[in-house]
């Protein structure tokens, strides 16, 4: 048997006009009519006061480039204000109303417009797991991860680790959902996805979250 998993989801209107609260890590979809968009919840703000995932994005980039909005540094140890424009050479001032900032060393920062394409990671699973597919995406920061029809053929009880995550799509913090049997499922910020009191009973379950990673250089898997 398959299952689809799918997140709540309405138009703009619905959502507007219900106002739900999300629980902690829900995920929310919402159809504009010109497109998707997508909001996290954390259990107490309602719907029209949570900042949408790409927003959330933007507004974490800005805040960690001092509120530059192009950023490209070759290591120096500067301070941006406001910063609009400018080009750095490697010094170390502070540098206030400027128009654009360029530096070289990049490597930390959240790749906003970066896409990975959905990707079969089946192979990625330890041993004794078996599912009809594992699927896994990136787009800017948001990471979802998909498991379909996930089995244990080994015994045991309590968390149990399933598979890990290569870094680029990692959450910066343990990031937690139920599957489809109503057991734990959480995913470490070392990657590690982890399942409660898995066996030979077919569960599958759905995570969604924002990573701080950098953009990966390689691809996991093979395209889905």
């Amino acid at each position: 048997m398959k299952y689809t998993i799918q997140h709540r989801r309405g138009t703009t209107s619905q959502w507007n006009t219900a106002n739900p609260v999300l629980a902690f890590g829900e995920v929310g979809v919402e159809n504009t009519g010109a497109g998707l968009r997508s909001k996290i919840g954390d259990g107490t703000t309602a719907w029209t006061n949570l900042p949408y995932v790409d927003d959330r994005a933007i507004a974490a980039a800005a805040t960690a480039l001092g509120n530059a909005t192009e950023y490209a540094d070759d290591g120096d140890t500067a301070t941006l204000t406001a910063a609009k424009s400018y080009s750095d050479a490697g010094d170390a001032g502070t540098f206030a109303s400027a128009k654009s900032y360029t530096d070289t060393k990049t490597a930390g920062l959240p790749a906003l417009m970066f896409d990975s394409g959905l990707r079969n990671i089946d192979s990625s699973l330890y041993s004794g797991f078996t599912a009809a597919w594992v699927r896994l995406l990136r787009k800017g920061p948001s990471v979802t991860l998909h498991l379909t029809n996930l089995s244990y053929s080994g015994a045991g009880t309590g968390t149990i680790s399933v598979l890990i995550l290569p870094q680029g799509f990692r959450p910066p913090t343990t990031a937690y959902a139920y599957t489809s049997r109503g057991k734990s499922a959480q995913i470490t910020a070392s990657g590690v996805l982890q399942v409660g009191s898995p066996g030979s009973s077919i569960d599958s379950t759905s995570l969604s979250y924002l990573t701080q990673d950098p953009a990966p250089t390689t691809l996991p898997g093979t395209p889905a």
